[in-house]
């Protein structure tokens, strides 16, 4: 073998491996803190789990940093342009695989669902989509709430405040 036909398949192995590392890494699991509010003794996070796959979910997790009597309600505020907003909870918005998860010890409350069920049911319910928020429920009070979203032409979560995305 000449040095030129080495140099060649030492060439092809290597970008043989950057191909195989690449499509391994765009396959694994990817998650991404969007919002995250803290106002007195409570806690809300948004998490945006795959957000560029077919299977993207996106978890809200509600914490009390210290005692609290009550239960814990998730719902989401429809903002229109003219600042009015409808509020539903995840209940009347009937999302069909929603996982709610309490944990006592740490005072938590974790709702996940997936994102295209969000926008079946924002479809079917023919709610006009600009900007909306995560909230919080207490009793019908609501106790915490998230940053307002609007979604890109991707279907990925934008902090209207920050123009970012992930």
């Amino acid at each position: 073998m000449s040095q030129e036909n080495i140099i060649m398949l030492a060439f092809g192995v290597l970008v043989l491996a950057g191909y195989l590392i690449r499509n391994w890494y765009i396959r694994q699991p990817k998650s991404y803190v969007v919002s995250e509010q803290v106002a007195g003794k409570f806690r809300l996070s948004i998490t945006d789990h795959n957000p560029k796959q077919d299977d993207a979910s996106l978890k809200m997790k509600f914490r009390v940093l210290s005692s609290f009597e009550g239960n814990a309600v998730p719902a989401v505020e429809f903002i229109s342009k003219k600042s009015e907003f409808e509020r539903f909870t995840f209940e009347e918005l009937n999302l069909e695989h929603t996982l709610s998860k309490t944990s006592e010890a740490d005072g938590s409350w974790d709702f996940i669902f997936e994102k295209r069920d969000f926008l079946k049911v924002i479809r079917e319910k023919e709610i006009k989509l600009n900007h909306f928020r995560f909230v919080v429920l207490s009793n019908g009070i609501p106790l915490i709430k998230s940053h307002v979203f609007v979604f890109s032409s991707k279907f990925m979560l934008i902090i209207i405040e920050r123009g970012k995305h992930n």
